[in-house]
């Protein structure tokens, strides 16, 4: 079962040549550390996003 899940993963199943899948597994690793990284963000500044701001504006009229 593993080694038809690593197999998976590292597109072995698909045929496609060795420096093609390396770049995949690269860019899909990116992607992921990347939402993941955003994902954190997003949470830690949820707060700011939907509070009031401090900052009273003023009416024009």
């Amino acid at each position: 079962m593993w080694t038809y899940f690593i197999s998976f993963l590292l597109l072995r199943k698909f045929g496609l040549p060795r420096p093609i899948r390396y770049a995949l597994v690269t860019f899909m690793v990116g992607l992921t550390i990347i939402v993941l990284i955003y994902t954190a963000n997003l949470f830690l500044t949820i707060e700011q996003r939907t509070s009031v701001p401090h900052v009273h504006t003023h009416s024009a009229h």
